[in-house]
């Protein structure tokens, strides 16, 4: 599973949608999104309720369907270009990897020359 931390806050906007960059996180690649709820499949019923004609509400996303994720691409990017997760790389992965080497070779580049 990917690194992620669920908030159970209701909005009612499309699937995998960004929200907002993450102030003062330990990286630049973490990001909020909102997703289907895992638990109802985004629909914001308990299919498992006692009454089939009248379902509950989600206990995951309280009715809305969606869930707000905190995602970090970097790390998950990490994890599956060394065969730890069976996520399929998506273009996130893909900017946050290269926007990563591209903050090392700025590093690297501005280091003195010894001699």
């Amino acid at each position: 599973m990917p690194h992620e931390e669920r908030n159970n806050q209701g909005n009612s906007a499309g699937s995998k949608l960004l929200l907002s960059r993450q102030r003062g996180a330990s990286s630049p690649f973490v990001v909020q999104v909102e997703e289907k709820c895992e638990d109802c499949g985004g629909s914001g019923y308990d299919w498992g309720s006692l009454s089939s004609m009248e379902p509950d509400e989600c206990p995951g996303c309280h009715g809305s369907g969606t869930q707000i994720v905190r995602r970090d691409y970097l790390a998950e990017a990490l994890k599956i270009a060394g065969g730890r997760s069976a996520m399929t790389p998506r273009r996130e992965h893909l900017e946050a990897v290269i926007q990563h080497c591209r903050a090392l070779v700025e590093v690297v580049m501005a280091m003195p020359v010894v001699r």
